[in-house]
């Protein structure tokens, strides 16, 4: 799948908010995205459901290497 350049930006300028598929011109908006993640994210807090694993973030401090 290759993605194509939005018309209207400058050289070196990256369309990071839209996103076109030059295959299928299925296109994906950035802020579309993270509305709905969001939305999905209340939905399970208000039914009492945990973040899914993938929606969560690493532990921190990370977990130490090891010796060595």
């Amino acid at each position: 799948m290759a993605i194509k350049r939005l018309g209207g930006l400058k050289e070196g300028q990256r369309p990071w908010s839209v996103k076109v598929c030059n295959d299928c011109l299925t296109t994906w908006n950035r802020d579309v995205s993270a509305a709905n993640v969001i939305r999905v994210l209340l939905l399970l807090k208000l039914m009492g459901f945990e973040r899914p694993a993938k929606l969560q973030r690493p532990p921190w401090p990370p977990a130490a290497a090891g010796p060595g």
